[in-house]
């Protein structure tokens, strides 16, 4: 197979998987409510910072917006569309930014924490614009949950990465 087909292989691969990863998700917290409005793990974000790792960044930045384009389209919110747009575009670039800082001693635990972080902080730009500062007393605990599920994701990466590259570059 040619690089350019492998290319849109693995691509078509990665949005299928996070488009089921984000819609299992919605499922899992629409039976387990948590008190934190819009918590999530984000275990679609691993697609990300996979192939963050493999330093396909503009990858990256089209399947952050395709994943919130597809959430409009297949359940109709608007504003979770434009809260997953800005969290995950600020995130990509996040996590782009540290991975760049790999050489230097960096993990996918590390990007995937700042990415985690940085996705909390750009969710919370609509929801200034849309509501009031208000929303900004959540703004700790989505840190936290954030902190928690980056570290697990990034932790999980680790183990995987090298692994699923091994697997990729075989096919």
């Amino acid at each position: 197979m040619n690089r350019a087909a492998k290319t849109i292989t693995r691509f078509s691969m990665c949005l299928a998987l996070i488009l089921a990863l984000n819609y299992l998700e919605s499922l899992l917290f629409a039976l387990i409510p948590l008190p934190i409005p819009g918590c999530k793990l984000g275990v679609s974000n691993a697609v990300l910072l996979y192939l963050i790792g493999r330093r396909e960044i503009k990858s990256a930045y089209l399947l952050a917006i395709l994943r919130s384009l597809f959430h409009f389209l297949l359940f109709g919110g608007a504003l979770g569309a434009a809260f997953s747009l800005c969290g995950g575009l600020f995130s990509v670039t996040a996590m782009a930014l540290t991975s760049s800082l790999t050489d230097r001693g960096y993990s996918f635990i590390s990007i995937s924490l700042f990415g985690s972080v940085c996705f909390q902080i750009g969710q919370m730009l609509p929801a200034l614009i849309l509501y009031d500062f208000g929303v900004l007393y959540l703004l700790p605990w989505l840190l936290l949950a954030g902190l928690i599920a980056g570290g697990v994701l990034g932790i999980l990466q680790n183990l995987l990465f090298e692994r699923i590259k091994t697997a990729d570059q075989s096919a």
